[in-house]
């Protein structure tokens, strides 16, 4: 259960998967198909937030910025 669980958080689902699957016979091809969606999404998720705060962060005020502000920067 905890390695089902673990495979579609998008941090541990690589090497979650990778072991998981090493030791099954048959792949269940739905959840491989569901876990990389995930991934996929998230992915670019957190490549437009992270774009979003270097956009607003550095290049409109030339400073380093505290978790506050940034948090401020992604949900404005």
């Amino acid at each position: 259960m905890i390695a089902q669980i673990g495979s579609y958080i998008p941090f541990t689902s690589p090497g979650v998967l990778l072991i998981r699957f090493s030791l099954v016979k048959e792949w269940p091809w739905t959840k491989i198909i569901i876990s990389l969606a995930i991934l996929v999404i998230s992915i670019w998720l957190f490549m437009k937030l992270a774009g979003k705060v270097f956009k607003i962060g550095i290049l409109m005020y030339g400073k380093n910025a505290t978790p506050k502000e940034i948090w401020k920067w992604v949900w404005s």
